[in-house]
């Protein structure tokens, strides 16, 4: 089993044996997902099932200026901007004969995109404040995105050459909520992990607190899985207190989601979700109150419900 996607669902299974076939080609990956569902993970795996024998070597595209993700990429000559005392290479140059793995692709500014587009033609590029003559690299690159990149391109923020570029094929990381047959698993194997510390508490869950944390549906998915299971272990939690902790993530994701709505430019499906789930909440899912509540039938609410893969646990 390719040990960074486990899991008994279809949808693992699907992931595994798309990861063992693109892993043997050189082509260019976009993985889409939401946040937190392990795409560097997959990213990871792909090029550990590959036959290249160079490094992985991730860089996140977020928050980073013209200059610097310029430098990150391709490197730069001494002298080429101030501050650039010496030499330095770039994670291509690093990653020769490995996967350079792009996350956050959509945060890259568009000047840096058409250089990036430009190396992907062929392969040379030239570090910043460079004039010489173009150097190449053997590198595979990974990309990775929780925005919609095609509405990103509509819009003209994203450049469509590029994304047919990087596209070679597309891999949409499940989020915990199509896997929840895999979220025990996926515990047992943080827990391990969380365990081999040098803290003596080491945390072991009851069947209750498995069916717990199965039965949540997790908005931050793995990552935020995993930051459930560390903060029970510091607390030395028992099943009482991952109740109290479960409760606690519930009344966080909750102010979240309403700071969310005052921040942000949202949808009508955003609003409408947020109304019903709060609701649902305010009548400990009492179907019929929360239809009365929001105003619309119980059938109507019933199929919201599903269409928002609403869950009692969220409350």
């Amino acid at each position: 089993m390719i040990n960074n996607v486990p899991g008994k669902s279809r949808v693992a299974a699907e992931l595994r044996n798309q990861i063992s076939v693109v892993s043997k080609s050189k082509m260019p990956l976009l993985l889409i997902g939401d946040t937190g569902t392990g795409k560097e993970r997959i990213a990871e795996a792909i090029h550990k099932e590959s036959e290249r024998k160079g490094p992985f070597v991730p860089v996140n595209c977020a928050g980073l200026s013209v200059t610097l993700m310029e430098s990150t990429l391709f490197g730069h000559a001494k002298g080429a901007f101030t501050g650039a005392d010496s030499k330095r290479d770039g994670v291509i140059k690093r990653a020769e004969g490995g996967t350079i793995f792009l996350d956050e692709i959509t945060e890259m500014p568009l000047e840096i995109q058409s250089k990036l587009l430009r190396f992907l033609q062929d392969f040379s590029y030239w570090p910043l404040g460079y004039d010489g003559e173009p150097k190449k690299a053997d590198v595979r690159i990974l990309t990775a995105t929780n925005m919609d990149i095609k509405m990103l391109v509509v819009e003209k923020q994203f450049r469509k050459d590029l994304y047919f570029r990087i596209t070679g094929d597309i891999i949409r990381v499940p989020s915990l909520k199509e896997r929840k047959e895999d979220i025990r698993i996926i515990a047992e194997n943080i827990i391990k992990e969380i365990n081999n510390s040098k803290e003596t508490f080491k945390l072991e869950l009851k069947e209750e607190d498995y069916a717990a944390i199965e039965n949540y549906n997790w908005p931050g998915n793995i990552r935020q899985l995993y930051r459930f299971l560390e903060r029970c272990r510091v607390y030395k939690a028992g099943s009482k207190m991952i109740k109290t902790l479960m409760k606690r993530e519930s009344e966080e994701n909750m102010q979240l989601e309403s700071q969310r709505m005052d921040d942000d430019l949202v949808t009508l499906k955003d609003v409408e979700k947020y109304v019903i789930k709060k609701a649902l909440t305010a009548t400990s899912w009492n179907l019929t109150q929360t239809a009365a509540r929001v105003g619309i039938v119980l059938n109507t609410l019933k199929n919201k419900i599903k269409e928002y893969r609403l869950s009692e646990n969220d409350k």
